[in-house]
């Protein structure tokens, strides 16, 4: 090959350097060139075209390059001592909580865990028995400690946070925005609105939801009890939540209560409530005026209106009839008294 071909692509063509043309093609430069005064030396050419291959090598190495599916990646934890673990090997990204602090030997699937460290990924369920423990983290949003003789299973981690409670025991602890962290029973589900709470069902649905900070909604098909701090409410597996109290309320008033939601919302359970729910229950007064019929509601009023009135524009006729609207604007003034 001489140096012609080279410049001016006269003279004998070298093969190696026809094939690499034929590579840099789509990148042909069409307009016409200023010649300089004077032709580059023979190296500086061999070093430009050397430094055109090493181009088309990368670029071809990273066209030919198998495309990689972007929303799994490996769990890769080397050197792991023996008593760390994972519960998968593969994960979808952001699609799994961590597991801590375990106690005992807890299994996670068809895997016992006896480890302090592993994943609880979307679909599988951490399972514990009388004599363990275990802590899952929420993403960055908190933590729930799980009971002995617990069973939580992750039903979604995305842009919603879903957890089903199988039975047994759970302690969250959540700071996030409200409707972020979602619990699931039998019963009811547990709605995060900024909070800390015990959740507990047996293994048909029936349990207890004890709220220690901010609130909780516990709902289920259009039945909606609002929960706030230092209030309980109870579920059923055929009637959903039930209506919630304070934690200080005396036996005969939760018994009342629970015979009024569960038993058939009969006027005998109606008068025990009334009887035994006092000033400091208004909580539970304004929960039985959604659920109550026109007379019962007149009878709640006469107990609620001299703890607080009724707002301005709320109608007592508006309440009477079971107005959405008015309950709500009333909930809202009788809130701080929750």
């Amino acid at each position: 090959m001489s140096d012609d071909y080279l410049w001016d692509g006269s003279g004998e063509p070298d093969p190696e350097v026809q094939e690499l043309e034929q590579l840099l093609s789509p990148l042909r430069h069409d307009a016409p060139l200023a010649l300089p005064a004077q032709r580059t030396s023979r190296r500086s050419m061999y070093m430009a075209v050397a430094v055109a291959a090493v181009l088309v090598i990368a670029v071809g190495s990273l066209l030919l390059r198998p495309k990689q599916d972007q929303s799994f990646a490996k769990i890769v934890v080397p050197n792991l001592p023996a008593h760390v673990g994972v519960c998968v090997s593969e994960v979808k990204v952001d699609s799994s909580w961590g597991i801590q602090h375990i106690e005992g030997s807890p299994s996670c699937g068809n895997s016992t865990l006896g480890a302090k460290i592993a994943r609880l990924p979307v679909g599988e369920c951490f399972e514990t028995d009388e004599k363990s423990r275990g802590t899952l983290t929420v993403a960055k949003l908190g933590v729930v400690n799980v009971a002995g003789n617990t069973k939580v299973c992750l039903k979604g981690a995305d842009k919603v946070h879903r957890l089903r409670l199988a039975r047994g025991t759970i302690h969250a602890k959540i700071d996030a925005p409200p409707r972020l962290f979602f619990v699931e029973t039998k019963s009811a589900t547990a709605v995060d609105l900024g909070c800390e709470y015990t959740l507990n069902v047996d293994e048909h649905g029936a349990g207890k939801l004890h709220v220690t900070l901010g609130y909780v909604l516990f709902e289920r098909d259009g039945r909606e009890s609002m929960v706030p701090a230092g209030n309980i409410a109870e579920t059923h597996p055929v009637h959903g939540p039930g209506t919630p109290y304070p934690d200080t309320a005396p036996p005969e008033l939760r018994k009342a209560l629970r015979d009024y939601d569960f038993a058939g919302r009969t006027g005998k359970a109606f008068d025990a409530v009334v009887k035994h729910a006092h000033d400091g229950e208004s909580i539970i007064l304004w929960h039985l005026l959604a659920r109550a019929n026109k007379s019962q509601r007149a009878r709640l009023l006469e107990k609620l209106t001299p703890v607080q009135k009724l707002p301005a524009g709320v109608a007592r006729a508006d309440i009477l009839s079971g107005d959405k609207r008015a309950l709500d604007a009333y909930r809202k003034v009788l809130e701080p008294l929750w």
